[in-house]
């Protein structure tokens, strides 16, 4: 009986074999695999994550500016910090879902009122309410103090409290500015 040659095998395993064997031999890792799978609403929309010492950097561009994308962890758990890029002109609105847990916001183009006293820090129910800072930059990752952004980002470090439950995936939902 003869053995079947590689050059018999269907093409498509072929490749896959090929694939598999330039894997192994050019090092790569199971700690190098993609820790995060992405499900976008748009077609158009890029969304990547990079994690260097413990910080996930969430980039998010989208063209038309309104959408949202579900980032599911294949890794055990959610680096230490967690940081959204969002390359819109305005951040008219922004969600972010974690379990049980929803964090939403804006980067209003004109200033709100202070609020007086400890009001704002509770919810309804008593508990405390969960706070991400809202940072601006330009492209060159100076800071930007005007809206709407010509070319830049809103960046916005989520509370850890947000990720202390280890839920499996975070949704993101973000409108640039309101289009009516």
């Amino acid at each position: 009986m003869t053995k079947p040659r590689l050059s018999s095998l269907v093409p498509g395993l072929q490749v896959a074999l090929l694939l598999i064997f330039a894997l192994v031999g050019a090092g790569v890792h199971a700690e190098d695999a993609p820790q995060f799978q992405i499900t976008s609403k748009r077609g158009d929309d890029r969304v990547t994550v990079k994690v260097d010492d413990g910080r996930a950097v969430v980039d998010i561009r989208s063209p038309f500016g309104i959408s949202n994308a579900t980032i599911e962890r294949t890794a055990s758990e959610w680096p230490k910090a967690v940081v959204l890029r969002l390359h819109l002109k305005g951040l008219e609105h922004y969600q972010v879902t974690s379990g049980e847990l929803v964090i939403a916001g804006s980067a209003p183009s004109r200033p709100k009122p202070e609020p007086v006293g400890d009001e704002e820090d509770r919810a309804a129910d008593g508990v405390e309410k969960l706070k991400a800072t809202i940072r601006m930059f330009h492209e060159d990752g100076k800071p930007a103090s005007e809206i709407p952004l010509k070319s830049g980002y809103f960046e916005i470090e989520l509370p850890g409290k947000l990720l202390e439950g280890n839920a499996r995936s975070l949704r993101v939902e973000w409108v640039d500015f309101y289009r009516g």
